[in-house]
């Protein structure tokens, strides 16, 4: 009722399975994991709610205060996500696209 299992049943003794990157989610709220013998399945499951989150920074800026040519130097900012309960850091890269392509990392973490 208003379930679906997620890929086959796991063997015992086994206690982690990977979902499969862009699964979708639906309508689903819970991972529920159940016990199952050859004689009954649990009625009651473990269950945990899915957090989906996502964060981006807004308005990011840098003004290059180094004069010399192709060297860089300066503060580059940027407005925190305004959802912030699953970050933990800001990674900072140069790349050479808007996407990210061939990105060399400017500090470990911010």
């Amino acid at each position: 009722v208003g379930r679906y299992q997620l890929g086959h049943d796991v063997p015992a003794f086994t206690s982690q399975i990977t979902v499969p990157i862009d699964h979708s989610q639906n309508v689903s709220t819970h991972i529920a994991v159940y016990t199952r013998s050859s004689l009954v399945e649990q009625t009651t499951p473990v269950s945990l709610y899915i957090s989906d989150t996502f964060s981006f920074v807004n308005n990011v800026s840098f003004i290059d205060l180094d004069l010399d040519l192709l060297d860089l130097g300066g503060d580059i900012t940027w407005e925190p996500s305004t959802e912030e309960s699953q970050v933990t850091h800001y990674a900072v890269y140069l790349s050479t696209s808007s996407r990210g392509t061939d990105r060399s990392q400017v500090t470990h973490y911010a």
